[in-house]
């Protein structure tokens, strides 16, 4: 239940922030690709609880349109329901071998990369460039912070597996 109120809240917001971002001079072709990519989002972290990296690989699709979609002022991987690709590389961390999810974690860093050279090309002259290192350096906070987190939450698990095992 509390899944599927996040998801619904995530997608409210982001729906909010569409509709104000069109209202506010965004082409009607920008707004439905960033509603198209949001809801494969939400459908990729859904897909994640049983099938990790077909989850992943839509969640890492679905940030791709929003990294190459050009949106007037600011980055679409700042809509709320970005947060639903996070949650598809902490299933699959949690899912696969750690020699997996290290790959996983280098296709969010090159993703974070590449979302940042695109937003740095289309910096307007009124921005400070330091803008794009802090949200860059935010970004990478957050993929590497769920991606440790995960992979040690994942190691607690199985040490407490391994200790009730021998107990056993």
């Amino acid at each position: 239940m509390t899944t599927v109120v996040a998801h619904v809240v995530l997608a409210l917001l982001t729906a909010i922030i569409l509709v104000g971002t069109w209202y506010l001079g965004a082409n009607l072709w920008q707004v439905f690709a960033a509603a198209g990519a949001t809801a494969l989002l939400h459908t990729g972290a859904v897909v994640a609880r049983r099938r990790p990296w077909a989850g992943y690989a839509i969640g890492a699709l679905a940030m791709l349109v929003l990294v190459i979609t050009p949106f007037p002022g600011w980055s679409l991987t700042m809509l709320p329901s970005a947060v639903c690709f996070p949650v598809t590389l902490w299933r699959l961390t949690g899912l696969v071998s750690v020699r997996s999810s290290v790959a996983a974690l280098a296709v969010a860093v090159l993703g974070v990369v590449l979302t940042e050279l695109v937003e740095w090309a289309r910096l307007p002259s009124d921005v400070p460039g330091w803008t794009r290192l802090v949200e860059g350096g935010s970004l990478m906070l957050v993929v590497g912070g769920v991606w440790l987190s995960a992979l040690l939450v994942r190691r607690r698990h199985e040490a407490g597996r391994r200790a009730e095992s021998e107990r056993l």
